[in-house]
Parts: structure tokens; C-alpha cells; sequence
């Protein structure tokens, strides 16, 4: 995968993790910033592995 696509990949991932961690610290699922930014967090780093570091281990 091109450097370029990486880091496109990357971004996408960050943004969609942080949209994630603002929608857990809303109700209805009312967790508090730690927790949601937890779970962001490992929603974060299943993404980029399965879009982006998944091809850099397989080589």
C-alpha cells in the first residue's frame, strides 16, 4: 500500500475514533471522557491494524 494511501487510511481512522469518542460521552450511553476515550481508543486501534499496519506485518 502507497505511503500516501496510508496515511489517508490513518486519518480516516482518527477522525472516525474521535466522532466516536464524542458520541459515547452524549447520552444515551452517558460515559465518562476516560471511558469513552478507552474504548475510542481500541475501536482507533483495531481500525488502523485491520486498514493499515495489517499489510506492513504481513511482508
Amino acid at each position: 500500500m502507497a505511503t500516501r494511501t496510508k496515511a489517508l487510511f490513518t486519518g480516516m481512522v482518527g477522525t472516525v475514533g474521535a466522532a466516536g469518542m464524542l458520541a459515547l460521552t452524549v447520552y444515551p450511553f452517558d460515559y465518562g471522557v476516560a471511558e469513552s476515550a478507552v474504548l475510542a481508543g481500541a475501536v482507533v486501534l483495531v481500525a488502523l491494524y485491520q486498514t493499515v499496519l495489517d499489510d506492513a506485518f504481513a511482508s
